[in-house]
């Protein structure tokens, strides 16, 4: 079986985060059997993306968008140029795509969606059980099951 491929599309450029993605999900994958993979890192502030030829020739089992000390409501250029790619990237429907904290802001906004400041105003980071979705299942080789996750609501929401 070929490796599993994994593309980054990093979206902060703190040192304190490098690395930090590709340990924790190596970890979780890792759990349900999932070879270390490959794991290519893209610094999309820096206008570093996967080639869209490579993803709609299925390159990558999986895009991650991680998250970022940025919201997507923000006015950025890259963020601009990051929600043409995701869009153009989705539209193929060959990759899975899993976007987290920043990432699923992104994803939201490349597909149309709407996302605005928190009305709090507060930063919270905590860990919640959630219930994975078939198809994340299925990308882990498995079957639904209960797993903990953390999230961290920065200064963002999804409108719905």
């Amino acid at each position: 079986m070929p490796p599993f491929r994994v593309a980054v599309l990093e979206a902060d450029n703190s040192p304190k985060w490098e690395g930090w993605v590709e340990k924790l999900f190596r970890h979780h994958l890792e759990r349900e059997g999932v070879d270390d993979g490959i794991w290519e890192r893209f610094r999309c502030m820096s206008d570093e993306f996967p080639d869209p030829d490579e993803v709609d020739a299925g390159k990558y089992n999986l895009l991650l968008l991680p998250g970022s000390s940025k919201s997507a409501y923000e006015d950025a250029e890259w963020m601009r140029k990051m929600e043409v790619m995701i869009a153009r990237y989705v539209k193929t429907g060959k990759t899975r795509i899993l976007g987290c904290c920043f990432g699923a802001q992104i994803l939201a906004t490349a597909l149309g969606g709407e996302v605005g400041k928190n009305p709090s105003g507060k930063f919270v980071l905590t860990v919640e059980k959630i219930n994975l979705h078939t198809l994340f299942a299925r990308l882990c080789h498995r079957g639904a099951r209960e797993t903990a996750s953390w999230s961290a609501r920065n200064n963002a929401k999804l409108a719905t």
